[in-house]
């Protein structure tokens, strides 16, 4: 925690003696091992924030967007919040409390309720007018039909952020591909299927035995129903489970070989 205060120090955070009001940092482990830090504005800042109510792109819209292409990039902002910065006001509410004292916060952090929003609200207003791109928070996607087309299109995005002054992760940054993987969905020309992985995950979910597993594996299924054939007739035996028995009573469910999720789910191209 020592070695990512220190590197905020400078650029996004600023010590202080003193603040009338603080707030205390949560840390966050990410993917990759390294941690991020939060600060759990829900009892300080958020109740008395305005939330910035800035719609953000359903995985429905995103996905059919990205449909209608046949070349991919997908640009990742480094510490996307964290480039953008906030007014003196605003920084000194924001002010959070640590295990190295105290830090003024001058950049738009993590744990905001309003951040998404007015993240969402910047990039849109940079990228307004550019056709083939799709903005969703710190993820920039781009399309093209054709190499050309693409390639003029990816030159326009990176040219509007190097003005805006906004910088890019390399190694979360893909150019030019003809498959996709994004949110648990491979894209290409040929349409929108479910990753490998995520179907071997299905394929190997164990029969589940009681309400609370059967609850896990419909969340599951339903994130993929664009996918299922015949959806509500396969899953009407699980949610008729799911509404008579609960697991106080200890009961376990008896789910026949024919609708297990191995068997009912079916890999089928979207072509929008």
């Amino acid at each position: 925690m020592v070695e990512e205060i220190e590197r905020l120090v400078g650029g996004v955070w600023e010590p202080v003696s003193d603040s009338k009001r603080a707030t205390l940092i949560v840390p966050v482990l990410k993917r990759d091992g390294t941690i991020r830090l939060c600060a759990d504005y829900r009892a300080t800042v958020n109740p008395a924030a305005v939330t910035d109510v800035y719609p953000l792109l359903t995985l429905d819209e995103t996905l059919t967007a990205l449909s209608r292409g046949k070349y991919f990039t997908k640009l990742d902002l480094r510490n996307a919040y964290t480039q953008v910065p906030v007014d003196e006001a605003a920084s000194e509410v924001l002010t959070v409390i640590t295990p190295c004292g105290l830090f003024r916060v001058k950049r738009l952090p993590f744990g905001l309720k309003a951040a998404p929003g007015m993240f969402q609200r910047l990039m849109m207003s940079l990228m307004k007018g550019l056709k083939g791109v799709i903005v969703l928070l710190d993820d920039i996607l781009v399309i093209g039909a054709s190499e050309a087309e693409h390639r003029c299109r990816v030159h326009s995005v990176l040219l509007r952020l190097k003005n805006a002054g906004l910088r890019l992760k390399g190694e979360k940054c893909f150019f030019a591909a003809l498959e996709l993987l994004f949110l648990g969905h491979t894209v290409s020309a040929r349409g929108i299927r479910p990753t490998d992985e995520k179907v071997q995950a299905i394929k190997n979910v164990p029969v589940p035995k009681n309400n609370s597993e059967l609850q896990a594996l419909l969340r599951l299924l339903n994130f993929y129903d664009r996918f299922l054939s015949n959806r509500a007739y396969v899953l009407e035996p699980l949610y008729a489970f799911l509404s008579s028995m609960c697991d106080e009573a200890g009961t376990k469910l008896q789910i026949r070989p024919s609708i297990r999720p191995k068997n009912c789910f079916l890999l089928l191209l979207l072509h929008v």
